[in-house]
C-alpha cells in the first residue's frame, strides 16, 4: 500500500484508491492508550474510538476493513510490512522545541470533522485553479458564528441567505490535482502567542541553498500564533546575496 501524507490518501499497491486517513487531533501514537496490552491497536482519548494498527495487516485485510466501515481509524508506522509513506519534496525542519504540532487539512472531509470538534480553521488558497473537474464547492461563513459552510449545487439558495459571507466563489475540484484549498486546524482556545511546530505548510516559503538563486521549499517549521493566523519568519531561511 502507498500513503500520501499530504493528500491523507492510502493506496493499493496498483494505485487503487483505499481511504483517506484524517484526523485533526495532535494527539501522538505514544499518547494513546493500547486497547489491550497483547494488541497494537490503540484508544483515542480524544475522541474515545478505538484506532486499528494496519502495521501487520496485507493489503486485503486493510480492503475489507474499510468495506465494512468506511470511517474506520487506522495507523501505520514506520514498521509497517505493507505500507510506502510518500515523503514531502523540500527541507524538513525538526521540532527539536518539542512545540505544539498543528496538522494540516487539505480536504473537505477533514475540515469538516475538525470545525465539528471545536478546532479554529485558518484557510489558505493552495494555488491551484481548475478550469474544470469532477466535483465543485463554494465556501461560506456565518459572520455571526464564524461556523464554515460548504455547498456544491449552484441552486442552493443558503448562499444567497441574510448572514452568511461568500469566502471562496465555486471552485472545481480535480483528483489528479491537489484541493484548492488548505487549513491550518488550530486547538480551541489556543493563547496568542504559543509557539507551534506547522508540519505541512501551506504557503510557498523558501529556504536559499546558495548564492545565486537557488533555494528548495520549507515543508515544516516553527511559528507563533497570533489569535488569527501562525506567524512564520521567513527571514530565517534567507542568506544575504553575493555577486562575482
Amino acid at each position: 500500500m502507498i500513503y500520501d501524507p499530504n493528500s491523507g490518501a492510502l493506496y493499493r499497491a496498483d494505485g487503487e484508491f483505499l481511504k483517506t486517513v484524517y484526523c485533526p487531533m495532535t494527539i501522538r501514537l505514544n499518547e494513546m492508550e493500547r486497547v489491550a496490552p497483547d494488541s497494537p491497536d490503540r484508544r483515542c482519548n480524544a475522541c474515545g474510538e478505538n484506532v486499528k494498527s494496519i502495521d501487520n495487516l496485507s493489503e486485503e485485510e486493510v480492503a475489507k476493513l474499510v468495506n465494512v466501515n468506511p470511517d474506520i481509524c487506522v495507523f501505520a508506522t514506520a514498521q509497517a510490512k505493507n505500507v510506502i509513506f510518500l515523503k514531502p519534496i523540500g527541507r524538513v525542519v525538526t521540532n527539536y522545541g518539542n512545540y505544539l504540532v498543528i496538522k494540516t487539512a487539505r480536504n473537505l472531509e477533514t475540515m469538516n470533522d475538525a470545525q465539528k470538534r471545536g478546532f479554529h480553521l485558518v484557510i489558505k488558497d493552495t494555488g491551484v485553479s481548475n478550469a474544470f473537474g469532477d466535483f465543485k464547492f463554494q465556501l461560506l461563513q456565518n459572520t455571526k458564528t464564524g461556523e464554515l459552510l460548504w455547498t456544491g449545487d449552484y441552486r442552493d439558495e443558503d448562499s444567497h441567505r441574510a448572514g452568511r459571507e461568500i469566502k471562496r466563489s465555486f471552485t472545481f475540484v480535480r483528483p489528479d490535482r491537489p484541493f484548492p484549498l488548505a487549513a491550518y486546524l488550530i486547538p480551541p482556545d489556543l493563547p496568542v502567542g504559543t509557539n507551534v511546530f506547522v508540519e505541512d505548510i501551506i504557503q510557498d516559503i523558501k529556504m536559499v541553498l546558495w548564492n545565486q538563486g537557488e533555494a528548495a521549499r520549507v515543508v515544516s517549521t516553527t511559528g507563533i500564533w497570533n489569535g488569527a493566523d501562525i506567524e512564520i519568519d521567513e527571514r530565517r531561511f534567507s542568506i544575504p546575496e553575493f555577486y562575482g
